[in-house]
């Protein structure tokens, strides 16, 4: 893992980013180096947070990296604003973006760069880490619409089991750190797309995509791509297939391990071909 996100760094990074995040990702990879690192990076840390700046689509950005959840907010940097995760470069051009599981704004960051012209809405339930998402925003001059809420299959109130930064769920079956009550709202309430538009939508809800998806695919819906993440894949699919089948919608998986898998779904109306990229079709047109 060292020398893959050691390229990505170098290619991405100048001068002291670069030299931040190569610690970073030393001392994590490599516990042994962490008395070295750690001290190092606390040096060149701010009020506990790395202030790092690197080039997405030639253009120059800015995000903070808390010492405090380094291995999670590095994780979410790496996949996401340096790495192509959810292989966009392969997507339509949007007109609106949806992001569901927000975290600490990296997606957001990414997409913009690719496409500054769409519209932008996140849902993020956890106030610190919305409250570095709408700091990353605003630093980096996007208008996003940024709610404090958690998508669901329907709208309530609900308890949210913190655990690190970037894997909170309303499960209790594992271990976690606090417990915080949540607004919920479904994910045909919050897109909105105006007529016409292309939506992109995606998904990092540790688990409950399908209970989300579920609810809004049973409403009709044109020019829409759906990204995310979908845990317990194997039975995940079982479930979303009929669904998809009946409504018309293709969906591709890829990087599938046994518990999760990226996906990609298209509405009706999609001109995409299904094999356009290495991946495994489990709804084909």
């Amino acid at each position: 893992m060292m020398l893959p996100r050691s390229r990505q760094i170098c290619r991405h990074l100048r001068g002291w980013s670069r030299l931040k995040l190569l610690l970073a990702t030393a001392m994590i990879t490599r516990p042994w180096s962490a008395p070295i690192c750690g001290p190092v990076l606390k040096m060149l840390s701010e009020q506990g947070r790395l202030d790092v700046r690197f080039s997405l689509q030639d253009q120059e950005r800015r995000a903070f990296l808390r010492l405090s959840e380094l291995p999670f907010d590095l994780q979410s940097f790496m996949e996401l604003a340096v790495g192509d995760c959810y292989r966009l470069a392969e997507l339509p051009t949007p007109d609106l973006i949806v992001d569901g599981g927000g975290n600490t704004g990296m997606f957001l960051l990414a997409a913009q760069a690719r496409w500054p012209r769409a519209r932008l809405i996140s849902c993020e339930p956890v106030p610190q880490n919305l409250e570095l998402l709408q700091e990353h925003a605003r630093i980096n001059r996007l208008h996003v619409d940024a709610m404090g809420v958690c998508l669901g299959g329907r709208s309530g109130e609900t308890a949210f089991y913190c655990r690190e930064a970037n894997q909170g769920s309303f499960s209790p079956e594992l271990a976690y750190d606090r417990v915080i009550s949540v607004d919920v709202v479904p994910l045909s309430r919050v897109c909105r797309p105006a007529p016409g538009d292309r939506t992109l939508i995606k998904l990092d809800i540790e688990g409950a995509e399908v209970e989300v998806l579920e609810e809004f695919l049973e409403r009709d819906w044109t020019r829409t791509t759906i990204v995310g993440e979908l845990h317990h894949q194997a039975e995940s699919r079982m479930r979303l297939t009929p669904l998809l089948q009946r409504r018309g919608w293709t969906g591709r998986l890829f990087d599938i391990s046994e518990r999760c898998a990226q996906f990609h779904l298209f509405s009706p109306d999609s001109s995409l071909p299904i094999n356009s990229l290495p991946s495994e079709a489990f709804c084909p047109a």
